[in-house]
């Protein structure tokens, strides 16, 4: 979390995912020190990243790492955290950042059109870096929604079982839903709407097409919503 911090304090970022409008140093600048032809980072420089070609291997971004490094160290130091230094660590997790930092920093920059005929307007690299974001956004969104259905799902079958009224029936019905929900896992839970946004959990099963899990997942995501509203009103809510 250090490195994390320090990184970001560094380069005046809130994220590491956050450079769409970062201005790295200028590639002549880069160009000038990799050949030894003019001066390296320092000063209002000593943390500016190199975003340009060959940015992985270059001699300006390595100084700055090591600027980056001195820091963290000290900082670290600061903290009480001496014997939790470990200076390759720290470098790669930097690099690792960098990487990052500039992929971010790319999005919004102009590339070769997929058809490989010419360079983007800028416009249009804006265009694809916030289509790419809502993606990735979406897809964030799409995958909480899934564990958050595999958590309630597991949670629920957890709680209906230790019910002391459960006929041996139930218990079988619940125990044949604990192993399929458990089969699916998170990535086999569907994307709908969690009750969570107030309109049940749904159950359209992507792994498992068959008529009678459908059914089951169904059932036993009335039988969570009901049960919940039963604690709920024995607690007074």
């Amino acid at each position: 979390m250090v490195t994390r911090n320090c990184f970001l304090d560094m380069t005046h970022r809130e994220r590491i995912n956050h450079f769409e409008d970062y201005r790295p140093v200028a590639d002549t600048v880069a160009s000038n020190y990799e050949n030894y032809n003019g001066p390296g980072p320092g000063n209002d420089s000593s943390f500016l990243l190199f975003f340009g070609f060959n940015w992985r291997k270059s001699r300006w971004n390595r100084s700055v790492v090591t600027n980056m490094l001195l820091v963290i160290i000290h900082k670290k130091g600061e903290v009480g955290l001496q014997g939790e230094v470990d200076e390759q660590a720290i470098a790669a997790l930097l690099w690792d950042y960098i990487k990052q930092a500039q992929e971010s920093w790319q999005r919004r920059n102009p590339q070769i059109t997929q058809e490989g005929d010419r360079v983007e307007t800028l416009s249009e690299a804006r265009v694809r870096a916030d289509t790419q974001a809502l993606q990735r956004s979406m897809k964030v969104r799409r995958n909480s929604r899934k564990l958050t259905k595999f958590n309630k799902r597991i949670s629920g079958i957890e709680r209906m079982l230790q019910q002391p009224s459960l006929t041996a029936q139930d218990r079988a019905r619940w125990t044949i839903a604990q192993g399929v929900v458990m089969k699916l896992g998170k990535d086999g839970q569907s994307t709908d709407e969690t009750d969570t946004d107030g309109q049940g959990l749904h159950s359209t099963v992507p792994h498992y097409r068959r008529r009678f899990a459908t059914t089951m997942l169904t059932g036993l995501d009335n039988s969570i919503v009901k049960l919940t509203q039963e604690e709920c009103e024995k607690k007074g809510k």
